[in-house]
C-alpha cells in the first residue's frame, strides 16, 4: 500500500513538473514570436542584406584625417552594398613613427581567418607592407593597405600618397591660380626631424 502511494505521488509530482515546464516553454516561445514579430517578420523591407563583407583595420585615433578615411571606406562599402566591419588598433606611440602595434597584427589575422571579401588597413610610414600583402595572397583574400610616403613599387592595390607630390600638386594649384606674381609661403610645424629647410 506504501509503495503504491509512493508511486502516485511521484507520478504526479513529476507530471506537474513536466506540465508547468511545457507550459513555461511556450510562454517563451510566444514572446519569442512577439518580438521577432515587431521588427523582424513583419518589416522584412528594413532589414539591409549585404552582398559583401569588408573589414577595415584603422589606428584607434582622433586625428581628422582617420576619421574620415573611415567615412570614405564605409561610403564605398555601402555605395557597394557591402558590409563594413571597423577593427581599430591602440597605437603606443606617434602614428608619424613606423610602429604597428601587435594589436593590428593580430586584427590582420583574424580578418584573414574570417575570409571576408577585401581587408583594407593603414600602415604608418616605414611599415613592412609587402609581408601582409603576400599573406593575404597566400590565403586569396583582396588587400588593399593605405600608407602615407610608402613607394608603391611591389606591392599590389596600394592606395599611396607621398608629401612630394601633394606639396607639388599645392603649389602647381596656388601657381594656376595666382599667376606668375605668386609669393609662396610654407609653414612647417617646429621641431620636425624631416624638415630640410
Amino acid at each position: 500500500m506504501r509503495k503504491n502511494w509512493l508511486s502516485l505521488f511521484l507520478l504526479i509530482t513529476f507530471s506537474l513538473a513536466l506540465t508547468l515546464t511545457t507550459v513555461l516553454n511556450i510562454l517563451l516561445i510566444g514572446k519569442s514570436r512577439e518580438e521577432l514579430g515587431k521588427s523582424v517578420l513583419r518589416n522584412p523591407a528594413s532589414l539591409k542584406t549585404v552582398k559583401k563583407h569588408y573589414i577595415a583595420i584603422l589606428p584607434a585615433i582622433s586625428d581628422p584625417f582617420f576619421i574620415n578615411l573611415y567615412y570614405g571606406i564605409q561610403q564605398g562599402a555601402t555605395k557597394e552594398s557591402a558590409g563594413l566591419e571597423l577593427l581599430t588598433y591602440s597605437s603606443e606611440v606617434e602614428i608619424s613613427q613606423s610602429f604597428l602595434s601587435a594589436e593590428a597584427y593580430r586584427f590582420f589575422d583574424i580578418a584573414l581567418r574570417s575570409k571576408p571579401d577585401g581587408v583594407v588597413m593603414y600602415f604608418p610610414p616605414g611599415s613592412d607592407i609587402k609581408s601582409f600583402s603576400s599573406k593575404a595572397q597566400e590565403k586569396q583574400v583582396p588587400f588593399v593597405p593605405i600608407a602615407m610616403d610608402q613607394p608603391v613599387q611591389g606591392i599590389p592595390a596600394l592606395v599611396t600618397s607621398d608629401s612630394f607630390t601633394q606639396g607639388a600638386e599645392a603649389v602647381s594649384t596656388a601657381l594656376g591660380l595666382l599667376g606668375k606674381d605668386a609669393r609662396i609661403g610654407v609653414i612647417l610645424p617646429a621641431g620636425n626631424p624631416n624638415s630640410f629647410i
